[in-house]
């Protein structure tokens, strides 16, 4: 008889909600997660005729701080998949309901945790290609800690992997701010690519105007950044109503800062496609005196001797007198020899890349040079070729 009563007794204190909480909460404190959820949820579901607000809403504080814990634990997490988003839930629903605000006090640290959480959640399912749940998490993540630079920007590439555009702008545009606002003592390669990403969505949608204004912001903060001064000219080249406007903006640039060589690069290239060559060819040359390895201004200065032999060539085929044909013949190979040490030291530059090799090999036929020399350049190609 004795068993059977002490029996009953636990099975009626299992039952009862707020001997669940108490329980729950030592569970909780003693790191036994998934039996703290179990018995506080209890607590939480049955106790609106037993208990006083205090005590509800020390029941979901406690089951709040426990989802929380649930989500770092990837057995928990896969059975209380919306836990992060409950337990923000429940937090709050806690400071309503106590009257005294002790846990207003912890809202500020509670709220970091519900953060870390949510960003640490939405960048597992980031990288698992989960990225509506990723949006969803890192959207909650961006309004608990809205200055935070990497929630922004992980907000805005998951934005941008479901199709929502204007989302990921208005994102890229706040870590921008927060970017510019800071003084970071190194580089941020992935901040450089949120600029770019913005400059390249709002090239998408036919807006150069907003592009060009994110290009102007990106060049103050991460100057000499090839893929941005890349995407810029091409910017330029499919606008050419811009082009004059280019022109004008890259001379003034230049005028204020005569040493900016990637400027100055840039500022030739746009020349070319004015159809100003010699003004671009001076602009390469005026950067080589300075800096002999700098590499867009061998590009393109090699280029563009390249690209002028090339057009003499095909003008040469439509002559009829042997006299201009010899004489273009000539105009050819002079080019090509004002190319071919342009070609060289990009070949010393970039030792593993194809087309310096491929044009060396090229240009050494026509000049007819030494066979040895013509050998080794074929053996450096074949080499190079064989790594590809």
């Amino acid at each position: 008889m004795l068993l059977i009563a002490c029996v009953t007794t636990v099975q009626v204190m299992a039952q009862n909600p707020k001997a669940r909480l108490t329980s729950g909460v030592i569970d909780y404190e003693a790191g036994r997660i998934g039996d703290a959820i179990e018995k506080l949820q209890f607590a939480v579901d049955n106790g609106a005729d037993n208990f006083k607000s205090k005590d509800m809403a020390k029941a979901k504080y406690f089951l709040g701080k426990a989802l929380i814990k649930s989500a770092g634990d990837s057995a928990l997490a896969a059975k209380y998949p919306d836990a992060l988003f409950q337990a923000d839930e429940y937090l709050a629903t806690a400071r309503e309901l106590d009257e005294k605000g002790k846990y207003e006090k912890l809202a500020v640290l509670d709220n970091q945790d519900v953060w870390a959480g949510m960003f640490n959640s939405g960048a597992s399912a980031y990288n698992t290609k989960e990225y509506e749940r990723a949006d969803k998490l890192f959207t909650r993540a961006a309004e608990l800690n809205g200055e935070d630079l990497n929630t922004n920007l992980m907000l805005g590439y998951s934005q941008w992997m479901v199709a929502d555009t204007t989302g990921a702008q208005a994102s890229w545009t706040k870590v921008a701010d927060i970017y510019e606002a800071s003084s970071p003592e190194e580089p941020n390669k992935d901040v450089a690519t949120a600029y770019l990403l913005l400059v390249s969505s709002y090239d998408l949608q036919n807006n150069p105007t907003e592009a060009l204004k994110f290009v102007d912001r990106a060049r103050e903060v991460f100057p000499g950044d090839k893929d941005l001064e890349r995407t810029e000219l091409s910017i330029y080249q499919k606008n050419p109503e811009l082009l004059d406007q280019a022109l004008t903006k890259f001379a003034a640039n230049l005028e204020s800062n005569p040493d900016d060589n990637n400027v100055r690069v840039v500022y030739g290239s746009l020349l070319e496609k004015a159809e100003r060559g010699e003004d671009a060819e001076t602009q390469y040359k005026m950067i080589l005196e300075k800096e002999p390895d700098h590499l867009g201004a061998n590009i393109q200065l090699g280029a563009y001797y390249v690209n002028k032999a090339a057009e003499i060539n095909e003008a040469k085929a439509k002559l009829t007198k042997e006299a201009d044909i010899d004489a273009a013949g000539e105009e050819v190979k002079q080019k090509l020899a004002e190319a071919y040490p342009l070609m060289k030291k990009l070949h010393e530059l970039e030792p593993d890349q194809a087309e310096w090799i491929n044009q060396l090999v090229s240009i050494s036929y026509y000049l007819d040079e030494d066979e040895a020399v013509i050998n080794e350049y074929v053996k450096k190609q074949q080499e190079i070729m064989a790594k590809q």
